[in-house]
C-alpha cells in the first residue's frame, strides 16, 4: 500500500540518522514481541550454560537459532502487517464492518 493510499507519511521530513535509528528501534521492538508472543512456553528451556556448551560441540546450534529467531520475527512483521491493513480500511462510521483488500470484499455486521 502506498502513502496516499493510506492517506499518511511515515518519517519524511527527517534526516538519514534518525531514520536509520526508528528503524533500528522498530526492528528491537518487533523482535521483543516475537520472543514475547511466540517465544516457547516449555518449563524446562536450557540455561544460557548448557546453550553455551552445547554450540561448543556442535556450531550448527547456532545457526539454528538464528533462522528461528529470523523466522519469529518475519512471522510477527506478517502479522503486524495483516492487522495495520484490516485496521486502515475498517470503515467506522458505518453499522457494519466493511474491509475492502485489494478487490475482496467481506463483510460482516
Amino acid at each position: 500500500m502506498s502513502q496516499k493510499e493510506l492517506g499518511y507519511t511515515f518519517m519524511n521530513n527527517t534526516n538519514t540518522i534518525e531514520k536509520i535509528f526508528m528503524y533500528y528501534v522498530i526492528g528491537v521492538v518487533i523482535n521483543c514481541m516475537g520472543s514475547i508472543l511466540l517465544g516457547s512456553k516449555r518449563k524446562n528451556d536450557i540455561t544460557y550454560e548448557d546453550y553455551v556448551i552445547a554450540t561448543k560441540k556442535d556450531d550448527e546450534i547456532k545457526i539454528i537459532n538464528e533462522t528461528a529467531n529470523l523466522y519469529r520475527s518475519l512471522i510477527i512483521v506478517c502479522m503486524l502487517m495483516v492487522l495495520l491493513i484490516l485496521l486502515s480500511s475498517i470503515d467506522i462510521n458505518s453499522k457494519s464492518i466493511k474491509v475492502d483488500i485489494r478487490g475482496l470484499n467481506m463483510i460482516s455486521l
